[in-house]
């Protein structure tokens, strides 16, 4: 039986950790270590300069006076490289147990370690994501009796599949999208990992099958939305939750003096977070000094540019909101004569929270609202949005993709365009020519 790794409390050396490569934990002293798995040393070394920037390192140390001798060696390297990006890890080895391989992983997306082309330079959340994916892949062969941190990578089959897939659908229960959108970092896990070490072996996870996912692509009526315009007051935004952890009820006030402005502004065919970050200087002008168009940054695009040197070479990816006379006069509501060509927010610019909460107060506000009109669908506030791309397919079937931003029409409406809509709103103007 292996010496348990110590790190004592007093006289510590800061920026030396016990790590766990099973629950992804770093350990400041072994007084707080939480579970009995096998750990490591491991250093994280703050950058000097920035916010949150760190450089890690895992030592093959088996005694403290080893990885103390370790850590101090890769602080001078650091401190004399001026701890610019250099390979941490020594790759060369080929990681035997699941758990190195997953760290391994982890490390990549993280560009530990990896030469300058290959940087994703992912944000933090998606890297967040694959570190919880895999903690339930090891989570499902735990409840099946096989210990992670012992089980070797190559020993990885149609059974270990069996079980990971049986997991997420039967305990966790997952929904189908949920199923699909966790499997997925599991097979790029898998593929980088045979990729890189072991080239002869299948990935047996390629034949997971995406579940089927059924888009709903529903419209927010005018008398729904009316509905729920006339919801909006303090005693209809009063939100309760069960703390899981604690049990305990927790209540929140959702309600702002903004939130009727807000939901018209997202009729207009923009998500949330783009709502609530609008500007008065994104408002352009045409020739003549009448408002023409909202100028706004397509977050979602954006995010998806991997690359930040090219996100700064290119810009950012910007897209137009039609000026329509519905909009011209909201915006006039608003005080667009006072405040046009400021910095300031359209939306509740003078809260003093921060522009994410704006959003999900938005959003959760609209959907607990609606919520109570007890529709036979289940509509929410993504559904806003769906109402405006199948408006912008109605007015014109050619070119109304482009009012939501997308390159693409097929997009446009295998996800948003309500066709059972579209058929109704044309047999009723049908109608009504007749007449």
């Amino acid at each position: 039986m292996k010496k348990r790794k110590m790190l004592p409390k007093k006289n510590a050396q800061i920026g030396l950790y016990l790590y766990c490569n099973t629950h992804k934990r770093w350990y400041k002293d072994d007084t707080v270590v939480q579970c009995k798995c096998e750990l490591t040393y491991k250093a994280k070394l703050h950058v000097p300069g920035t916010k949150r920037a760190c450089k890690c390192k895992s030592f093959e140390a088996d005694t403290l006076e080893t990885a103390i001798q370790l850590f101090n060696q890769f602080k001078i390297e650091m401190k004399n490289n001026s701890y610019q990006n250099v390979c941490l890890e020594t790759f060369d080895k080929k990681p035997i147990f699941l758990t190195d391989c997953q760290q391994r992983f982890i490390d990549f997306k993280n560009d530990i370690g990896v030469e300058f082309h290959n940087m994703k330079n992912l944000p933090r959340r998606n890297i967040r994501h694959a570190e919880m994916v895999l903690e339930y892949m090891n989570e499902a062969l735990s409840t099946n009796g096989i210990k992670t941190a012992t089980f070797r990578f190559e020993e990885i089959n149609d059974k270990i599949v069996g079980f990971v897939t049986a997991y997420f659908l039967g305990p966790k229960d997952m929904a189908n999208k949920t199923f699909n959108n966790n499997i997925a970092p599991i097979k790029t896990f898998m593929n980088f990992i045979i990729k890189k070490y072991y080239p002869t072996m299948a990935n047996p996870f390629d034949e997971v099958e995406k579940l089927k996912v059924v888009s709903e692509k529903l419209v927010v009526k005018k008398d729904e939305f009316l509905s729920v315009i006339n919801l909006v007051c303090p005693e209809n935004l009063v939100i309760e939750k069960i703390n899981k952890k604690t049990q305990k009820l927790n209540r929140r006030h959702y309600y702002r003096p903004w939130l009727i402005d807000g939901f018209y502004l997202a009729m207009l065919g923009g998500r949330n977070e783009e709502v609530s970050n609008l500007k008065w200087s994104d408002i352009k002008l045409n020739n003549e000094g009448q408002k023409s168009f909202i100028q706004v940054v397509d977050l979602k695009r954006t995010r998806n540019i991997k690359h930040k040197s090219k996100l700064e070479k290119d810009g950012l990816v910007k897209k137009n909101i039609e000026m329509t006379p519905y909009l011209n006069k909201l915006l006039n509501d608003l005080g667009y004569e006072e405040k046009k060509n400021t910095n300031e927010y359209i939306l509740a610019n003078d809260e003093p929270t921060s522009r994410k909460e704006i959003s999900n107060i938005l959003s959760t506000a609209f959907n607990f609202l609606i919520k109570k009109l007890n529709l036979t669908e289940k509509k929410e506030f993504r559904n806003l949005r769906k109402t405006y791309a199948t408006d912008c397919y109605l007015k014109d079937p050619e070119k109304f993709y482009k009012e939501m931003g997308h390159t693409n029409k097929y997009t446009t409406l295998n996800h948003y365009v309500d066709m059972d809509f579209v058929m109704e709103e044309r047999r009723r103007r049908l109608y009504e020519e007749k007449e």
